[in-house]
């Protein structure tokens, strides 16, 4: 099962590729043959709607009413990949879905990763995934309008035969549009996180050089460690918080699992930031090494923003850069949290910070007669 699943992800990767590679359309109206995902025999047709893919036996009939999979659809059917349900249903994926006023959708309209656009009855649901969901004047529903990571907005008149669900408010700040507004987001919390960081940099330098070196040393025993420390503090806090006695360190201990990710945030982009500017961690001090690590960081989900607010073909690099920061970043604060753990709060190892005992004096020796 998971070899068929990895092929068809395979698959889709690469005619994306191919997607974005071609500058031109493809219409030819031949139907082809081959195997797709479960390996059951499928009939993809190349035409101006894109590459549709269709069951086998469902071949000969209208391939926009059956259509598993679109890849590089015009029109009304835009986006990087585009997917029917069935005959009724209206369903995008990582692209906006418009139904235009004069259309009729006799089932559901679902964007995932997008926003759906609506100014025509719609007999179902109308959903959007990470998106907006927009009625306009010659909108109708007959089922529930829910938006998801963003909003329900309706014109006047409008009816909603179920319920209206906004789950989440999209990112609005001074009338910028949502990608730029997460760009300013981000450089407002990056600067508060980085206001922080230079006062325990100030007040600590020599613990989190510490710190810092025990990270580039001890690399995958703090990553161990740091993976561990979260679950296990939470877990013995908790459990001392339903006894008498030990409540005070109960509390103490879940402080200590708030606080533990941010300092070894802040050493682990110390460290990081070492690397980048090619200095050594056991004797660098300022500024410079947290903020070009920091940035470093910051800047994975800055480009991520950018391309989710460019054309929606590029969500999917959007999307997987977003993974990929989050994933950069937990293992940023568990190698550092680790680090901590394993110096001992920045008390080893010696002689880094400039703490290191007095050279050894040589013994004189009696001139030669």
């Amino acid at each position: 099962m998971w070899l068929c699943s990895a092929s068809s992800v395979v698959q889709l990767f690469t005619a994306a590729v191919l997607w974005l590679a071609s500058p031109h359309e493809a219409r030819s109206h031949t139907p082809v043959r081959l195997f797709v995902g479960s390996l059951t025999p499928q009939s993809v047709s190349i035409g101006p709607r894109g590459i549709v893919v269709t069951d086998a036996p469902r071949a000969v009939r209208d391939t926009t009413a059956d259509t598993i999979a679109v890849i590089r659809g015009h029109g009304d059917d835009g986006g990087l990949i585009v997917v029917h349900a069935g005959a009724g249903d209206r369903v995008r994926l990582f692209s906006d879905v418009t139904i235009p006023a004069g259309d009729h959708v006799t089932g559901d309209v679902v964007a995932v990763f997008g926003s759906a656009h609506v100014d025509a009855p719609v007999d179902g649901d109308v959903v959007a995934v990470f998106g907006s969901v927009d009625l306009g004047p010659s909108a109708s529903v007959g089922g529930d309008a829910v938006g998801i990571g963003g909003g329900v907005r309706a014109a006047d008149g409008v009816r909603v035969g179920g319920d209206r669900v906004s789950i989440g408010v999209p990112v609005q700040l001074f009338g910028l549009p949502s990608w730029a507004a997460v760009l300013v987001f981000l450089v407002i919390l990056w600067l508060s996180w980085l206001m922080l960081a230079a006062v325990v940099a100030a007040v600590f330098p020599q613990r989190l050089a510490r710190v810092a070196v025990t990270a580039s040393r001890r690399t995958a025993a703090s990553l161990l460690l740091g993976l561990f420390a979260g679950p296990v503090l939470g877990a013995v806090g908790v459990g001392l918080l339903f006894t008498v006695i030990g409540i005070p360190v109960g509390v103490l201990l879940l402080l200590a699992e708030l606080v533990l990710p941010w300092a070894g945030l802040t050493a682990a982009c110390q460290q990081l930031g070492c690397k980048l500017l090619r200095r050594d961690p056991a004797t660098s001090r300022g500024l410079a090494p947290l903020v070009a690590g920091s940035l470093f960081v910051t800047s994975v989900f800055g480009f991520s923003a950018i391309l989710w607010g460019v054309t929606p073909p590029l969500r999917i690099a959007a999307v997987f850069l977003l993974l990929v920061g989050g994933m950069f970043l937990f293992l940023l604060s568990a190698v550092g949290s680790g680090a901590l753990l394993l110096s001992l709060g920045g008390k080893h190892p010696d002689g880094v910070g400039g703490t290191a005992g007095p050279a050894p004096v040589a013994p004189a020796v009696p001139p030669v007669a």
